[in-house]
């Protein structure tokens, strides 16, 4: 089977059979600002290249063969400033590989020179489009400010590499790994998949994700999935989907699936900033959890009820079939007619389905626990609900003290009530609604007091 190349138009590249042959390749796209394009670089080693200002489209590094054991290496080349569009690197071993934005630093060039100077060379952005690293092993790396789009890292590995300020868009670091001092700080993901990334260290930040891709159905359809120059093999050069309801093009399946996903990489996360005791960042990725998990029941029940409702429109015709079709001279059975018509539903599929987003709701009317102000409204609209009630069945005790009560006074009792019980208010509106809001009001303030306690101590 011939080996398909991600992103890269590789029917007409030019393969380079030495190393003075590339350098003088790039020394000429440099001269004459021109790129370098359709090259097939497999054959020859890429050792102390630099690539600073160029623009390369269609240039295969390397691909990935299962049955090759050894990544091919590339060591110390510099890429800042450049402008890759359409490259592989899939298995290769990367170290000392710099993708840095070019910008040059005043004060170690005025150590250099000593002698005070004005940096001429100016600030230039390293952009990455459409670039395959599948399987790369990353060491000493840098990918500082640089500017990725669409770019496969699955099964990756970074070690003591820096990503600081690098901005990813459609990313997809499936089982990438991050390991030793490798650092993300103030990086930024957007509509990117990190399903079982592991982060050995440090951690992107809760701010630093936009979405996951698994939020954004028609990136995750288009783009992750369905890109049509996009081979996404798996280790074994074989082709699989965790999500094989999108393979099967059940797109109801496939959103529930992938909200399901991204609330367990949510939860994971919070998991991890828990324990690095970066709690804002972990209440902000439960709350994500949460609100993917919920999606995720509703697509499920979408999908439950759209095959119920297309069992009962479709009940007639299959009673008529089953009287007059006939089956090898039998009358067919209600097994063997138009079995792709008539999927089973699951009741109890649906019932754990409602029962998850009335769960939710109680837990979203609450924020999460460790949103102040939700827990305050609720105990608020509580007392003024019940001073509603109290105003409306206060005429007998108008009569009995031969007194009218104010807004005020009916606010105070209900308030007193929601933390004990209160004589004049149980005698209004009865002893079991008066016991409801005592429970509740109890019960509110004291989530109150664990949510200020959580805020206090968990403050960073």
């Amino acid at each position: 089977m011939q080996t398909k190349v991600s992103f890269i138009n590789s029917k007409n590249l030019t393969p380079v059979t030495n190393l003075e042959e590339l350098k003088r390749l790039i020394k000429l796209s440099k001269e004459k600002n021109e790129a370098l394009s359709s090259l097939d670089l497999r054959g020859i080693d890429i050792i102390n290249l630099d690539f600073n200002n160029c623009t390369l489209t269609d240039v295969l590094f390397n691909s990935f063969e299962a049955d090759e054991t050894n990544y091919k290496v590339i060591k110390n080349c510099s890429f800042k400033g450049a402008n890759l569009t359409r490259v592989s690197f899939a298995h290769c071993n990367l170290v000392q590989c710099n993708f840095d934005k070019l910008e040059e630093t005043k004060i170690e060039a005025n150590k250099l020179d000593n002698q005070p100077k004005e940096v001429a060379q100016e600030d230039c952005e390293t952009r990455l489009e459409e670039v395959d690293f599948f399987m790369c092993n990353f060491e000493f790396c840098r990918f500082r400010r640089t500017t990725i789009n669409v770019a496969d890292f699955r099964y990756s590995q970074f070690n003591d590499c820096s990503l600081g300020e690098c901005k990813v868009t459609l990313g997809d670091f499936y089982m990438a790994a991050f390991r030793g001092t490798t650092n993300l700080t103030n990086s930024y993901f957007q509509k990117c998949s990190i399903t079982n990334a592991i982060f050995e260290h440090d951690c992107i930040r809760i701010k630093g994700i936009d979405k996951l891709v698994q939020e954004c159905y028609k990136e995750y359809n288009e783009i992750i999935i369905g890109h049509k120059n996009w081979h996404k093999q798996n280790p074994c050069a074989d082709f699989s989907y965790m999500n094989e309801a999108e393979d099967k093009q059940k797109s109801r399946k496939s959103k529930a699936f992938i909200r399901h996903e991204a609330s367990v990489v949510y939860a994971n996360l919070s998991g991890f900033y828990g324990g690095k005791g970066l709690f804002r960042d972990s209440n902000i990725a439960y709350e994500k959890a949460k609100r993917n998990e919920a999606w995720s029941k509703v697509f499920t029940l979408a999908d439950e009820f759209h095959k119920l409702f297309s069992n009962i429109k479709y009940l007639p015709k299959r009673a008529l079939q089953s009287i007059f079709k006939r089956v090898d001279g039998k009358p067919a059975s209600a097994s063997n007619i138009s079995e792709r018509t008539w999927e089973r539903v699951s009741l109890l599929q649906i019932i754990k389905c409602i029962v998850g987003l009335i769960s939710f709701c109680l837990s979203w009317i609450l924020g999460f626990g460790y949103k102040l102000r939700n827990v305050i409204l609720c105990y608020i609209a509580l007392v003024l609900s019940y001073t509603v009630v109290f105003h409306h069945n206060k005429g007998e005790l108008v009569e009995k003290y031969q007194t009218d009560f104010s807004g005020l006074d009916e606010f105070g009792f209900s308030l007193n009530n929601s933390m004990s019980p209160h004589s004049i208010f149980t005698e209004a509106v009865g002893i079991f609604a008066s016991s409801l809001e005592t429970t509740f009001g109890i019960l509110l303030i004291g989530f109150i007091g664990f949510v200020v306690a959580n805020r206090i101590r968990n403050n960073f």
